[in-house]
């Protein structure tokens, strides 16, 4: 990986999400610090930027500009399954977490 790391994001049992910069975009990359394995969860021509876990590790939230807006996907943390649209709305839309009970996903609306 040749690249700058943003931003990264941990699961908590010894994975890091990384929103890595390269080839002139960001994508979302999952590194294993027991395997020391690193696996490229998104790659394609848009922005997928700021990854968050989901509390029960299976799944990695991530805004994405795919549609022109940045919205909020998720997607499987092993890439057995495409990204998903969680939240679309005007404007810009980032995940920064999930509340303390882990019901809800936190969400910044154009960084507000």
């Amino acid at each position: 990986m040749d690249a700058a790391v943003v931003e990264a994001a941990t699961d908590g049992g010894g994975r890091l999400a990384l929103d890595v910069n390269s080839g002139g975009n960001r994508d979302i990359w999952i590194l294993d610090l027991q395997r020391l394995t690193q696996v490229r969860l998104t790659d394609g021509p848009t922005e997928d930027l700021l990854p968050v876990w989901s509390v029960d590790g299976r799944r990695v939230f991530f805004g994405s500009n795919r549609t022109g807006n940045f919205d909020i996907y998720s997607q499987a943390a092993d890439g057995a399954s495409p990204a998903r649209v969680e939240f679309a709305a005007p404007g810009v839309q980032m995940p920064e977490g999930f509340t303390p009970d882990g019901s809800r996903l936190v969400v910044y609306e154009d960084f507000k």
